[in-house]
């Protein structure tokens, strides 16, 4: 090869350096070069194309008609930047951002055309995943001020002073405190409930006297706060006036689940026995409230407390 051969493949040797898709055509839109990146990204070889009408080989079939008007505003000595939809040999589709530019001759006549490409599939997916991530943090803010905010009222109704509602107020808000950030470790995922149960309480003093059995069942992040809150309250409970306020009591936790209609329904546990002997109290507290109402509601679920005098027993049946 000559030393003007080299200089003349030169031009040729940098656009196939490019890390983006160079194409060139004529004003009828005839492909003229094709590079070595637009040979990866839509997967059709130089030779193969040449020759060919740039609106066969590119667009994505949605796009087609936005492509054809694109063309013409080339032609008529416009440049174009934008995102538009293309297709790859297999005819799948994907996002790209060209910028296409018309080619002057040294008097200013036009006679062709040049684009760069590249794919943003990539771009695009980062993106809505940011959208998803967005929408699932505000939709989990929402859901903790909700329950802050019955918190705060049920505290209140079953307060009878200041110091009384900021302890029972702060306990509470410590659950949903430690049940959030479990939540954000996961970054929403399911988790499964033994795990859920053991993060809760293991903080928490005696929970060698508490026992869990069960299958592997996996909670969505939507029941993740309440099953939290439902497992402190209860433990709480236990602790003050239960079986575990004295040193004798034990806690037996155990679920199962059964399919019934296409559905998967969960029956819950929390059964005390060794402690001191139960009464059904006078009035209903924010304990029971709480897990009654507010709890029932968030997982759409029936709780029943009953109090046996050999020891409290929570049961709860909820669809998962």
């Amino acid at each position: 090869m000559s030393e003007q051969d080299d200089r003349l493949s030169f031009p040729s040797l940098l656009l196939d350096s490019i890390e983006e898709a160079v194409i060139a055509t004529d004003l009828d839109g005839k492909i003229l070069y094709w590079n070595r990146f637009a040979e990866k990204m839509y997967g059709w070889d130089a030779a193969e194309v040449l020759g060919r009408n740039i609106l066969d080989v590119t667009p994505a079939e949605q796009s087609a008609a936005e492509a054809a008007g694109i063309l013409n505003r080339l032609m008529a000595g416009q440049s174009w930047t934008g995102e538009i939809m293309l297709r790859n040999r297999d005819g799948v589709s994907f996002p790209a951002h060209i910028t296409d530019s018309p080619l002057f001759d040294a008097s200013g006549r036009i006679f062709g055309i040049v684009g760069v490409s590249h794919d943003i599939s990539r771009r695009r997916a980062a993106e809505r995943q940011s959208e998803l991530v967005l929408a699932e943090q505000v939709h989990r803010l929402k859901n903790m001020l909700a329950m802050v905010q019955s918190l705060a009222h049920q505290a209140a109704r079953h307060s009878s002073s200041t110091d009384e509602f900021l302890s029972t107020f702060s306990s509470r808000l410590s659950a949903v405190a430690a049940a959030n950030e479990l939540l954000i470790q996961r970054a929403g995922n399911p988790i499964a409930l033994d795990e859920l149960a053991r993060a809760t309480l293991d903080f928490l003093a005696d929970i060698e006297r508490v026992s869990f059995n069960g299958s592997k069942v996996m909670l969505d992040r939507r029941m993740i706060l309440p099953f939290s809150m439902l497992l402190h309250e209860l433990y709480t409970n236990a602790m003050k006036y239960g079986a575990l306020s004295n040193s004798n009591g034990q806690v037996d936790v155990a679920w199962r689940t059964e399919e019934e209609e296409g559905r998967t329904l969960l029956d819950f546990e929390w059964r005390e026995r060794g402690g001191p002997a139960v009464a059904r109290p006078s009035k209903k507290g924010f304990g029971s409230a709480l897990i009654e109402r507010a709890i029932a509601q968030e997982l759409q679920a029936r709780i029943s407390l009953d109090y046996d005098p050999a020891g409290v027993c929570c049961r709860l049946r909820t669809a998962l």
